[in-house]
């Protein structure tokens, strides 16, 4: 079992300042049913429900690099599975000064995310390839 990982161009991006005087990020982490670029003679996209976020302890890691990880549900990230995709929400607090100046400035163009593929789906007749994943464990966004 192999982690795999994919990126998506960020959408819906947020910097939010709470009722209380504090800052969130939000976005979406993964997009459902929208075909990703050629990843090497196939294209892929992500069934809605191949994603479940119960009883999970999904980390948010800077670069995929868990040696720097930012936020995990467990310690206040929040999770939404809805139609469009997986969407995020992490307090600003948790992020760096440099992360959250490189996020604000839109140096930072993409979200990814690392997962074990569970079941999956392909679609040998069509040009190009499509493989659907229909059930995945995620491991961390990033």
């Amino acid at each position: 079992m192999s982690i795999e990982r994919r990126d998506y161009d960020i959408e819906g991006l947020e910097i939010r300042e709470t009722d209380e005087g504090s800052k969130t990020i939000r976005g979406m982490a993964l997009p459902f049913n929208r075909d990703s670029a050629d990843l090497g003679g196939f294209i892929e996209r992500i069934d809605p429900g191949a994603v479940t976020v119960d009883d999970t302890d999904i980390v948010m890691l800077w670069q995929h690099d868990s040696t720097d990880p930012i936020t995990r549900q467990s310690s206040g990230l929040e999770l939404e599975v809805r139609k469009s995709g997986l969407w995020f929400e992490a307090q600003a607090t948790d992020f760096t000064t440099r992360q959250l100046d490189l996020l604000q400035r839109g140096v930072v163009k993409h979200m990814s995310f690392g997962f074990v593929t569970i079941e999956d789906e392909w679609e040998q007749e069509s040009k190009p390839i499509r493989r659907t994943l229909t059930q995945i464990t995620l491991r961390e966004i990033s």
